[in-house]
């Protein structure tokens, strides 16, 4: 009877301290995934289109953060486009503007669409099954970015990576004791990241693949 015990908690054992999958050190990426014919995909490369608003608000600068999601791997961005080049040279793009009817105390909000153009709704949006296009909307009170009295690039730069990994679906962690972008607030040197982790990383190469 000992021995069967024995071999019943070394079973269980087994199956619990080894991960379904390598990569994932924490779980916080959502369960929905973008239609088979949505332009543009994690698995093909994100590309962005940064408009005029974003540019006059805030420069070119910052949103080349985005490029941080760069990686040998399928989820990752490869292309940004910005003002003055046309909107129109780069049709099927991820929308980057400038909103001023976002919060006081809302830095930035991504949105997702169905193939009619249909914002999805819901506590949790990405969480759909029927993503199609998506587009990151940057606060144009420049106020929501100060840190300490003062505007903080660096801010500004970790909420443009925060929201590209919205879009290739990461939540906001439930866990509040490891290191990643994807916490909310300004970046406070720990746990609220301003640059994009490993935990980040790994979420990536679970959700969307090596």
């Amino acid at each position: 009877m000992k021995r069967k015990i024995c071999c019943a908690l070394l079973l269980f054992m087994l199956i619990f301290s080894f991960p379904t999958n390598v990569y994932a050190a924490n779980w916080y990426y959502a369960i929905g995934n973008y239609v088979s014919s949505a332009p543009i995909k994690p698995t093909t490369g994100l590309k962005f289109y940064v408009d005029y608003s974003a540019i006059t608000t805030y420069g070119s600068g910052a949103f080349t953060a985005a490029f941080d999601w760069n990686g040998s791997y399928a989820g990752n961005v490869n292309a940004i486009a910005q003002y003055p080049a046309s909107s129109s040279s780069f049709p099927g793009y991820f929308l980057i503007n400038t909103n001023s009817s976002l919060g006081s105390n809302i830095c930035a909000q991504t949105f997702y669409y169905t193939s009619s153009g249909t914002l999805i709704g819901g506590t949790y949006p990405m969480d759909s099954t029927s993503i199609y296009n998506s587009s990151i909307s940057i606060n144009s009170d420049q106020s929501v970015f100060y840190v300490n009295g003062s505007f903080s690039t660096s801010y500004l730069e970790k909420v443009v990576r925060h929201e590209v990994g919205h879009v290739f679906l990461l939540k906001h962690p439930s866990n509040l004791y490891f290191s990643s972008i994807m916490h909310q607030g300004a970046p406070n040197g720990s746990t609220i990241s301003a640059t994009i982790t490993p935990d980040d990383r790994n979420n990536i190469l679970t959700k969307w693949g090596p």
